[in-house]
């Protein structure tokens, strides 16, 4: 009898611990579903889910949140200047910048290619708009020598559209939003933060150039 109790103790311990090494593999499995493979930080899948929980939160207007809009400047020259490492470099400089900026509750993800954006919870315009311009200079002051990278690259910049969420309005509406505020910022010259104010009169679009910058 002792032998088969000690037998069973056995494998219980055994199947706990094969247990504890399923949870952590399910945990890293899905931490890796949610990140974008080159940058770390969110991917787009991630983004979608904390906008819609943050939209979610926000009914009743109690809880405001903004959305970032963030695009690395001219990252197709950077590349054919420096080489795809090195642009690789700078993409991971701003995910890191973006990610280290903001509080634990925010996300900020990878959006695609050079193109990220940041949900900031319970932060009407007004502060989404200096934290987006705080990030935008952190970005430009921050030297690409400090990754190991060669000598003499040029700064990193990027510009930024904030828009807040509005009670009730398609996801789809608020990062469009975000984004017009984006190339406005590419069409004012790049390396800047422009919000929804500068796009918009009463509520209604402003007139602007339909090229890309």
């Amino acid at each position: 009898m002792r032998m088969s109790i000690n037998k069973l103790e056995r494998r219980v311990v055994h199947s706990a611990a094969e247990i504890a090494e399923l949870r952590d593999n399910l945990e890293q499995a899905q931490r890796e579903a949610n990140a974008d493979p080159l940058t770390g930080i969110a991917n787009r899948k991630m983004l979608e889910f904390e906008l819609k929980r943050s939209a979610k939160e926000a009914a009743g207007g109690d809880k405001p949140f903004s959305v970032l809009m963030v695009d690395v400047d001219e990252f197709k020259q950077f590349n054919d200047e420096y080489g795809h490492q090195i642009g690789d470099h700078a993409l991971k400089l701003v995910a890191r910048t973006l990610a280290q900026g903001i509080k634990r509750r925010d996300l900020a993800a990878r959006f695609g290619g050079e193109e990220f954006s940041v949900v900031l919870v319970e932060t009407p315009l007004d502060g989404a708009i200096k934290l987006a311009e705080n990030l935008r200079a952190r970005i430009e002051t921050t030297k690409l020598e400090s990754e190991g990278v060669s000598h003499g690259v040029r700064p990193v910049t990027i510009s930024i559209g904030v828009a807040q969420y509005r009670e009730d309005e398609p996801l789809k509406r608020l990062v469009g939003r975000a984004d017009r505020a984006l190339y406005r910022a590419k069409e004012q010259g790049r390396n800047r933060v422009v919000s929804e104010r500068d796009i918009e009169v009463h509520g209604r679009p402003k007139s602007r150039a339909k090229a890309r910058a």
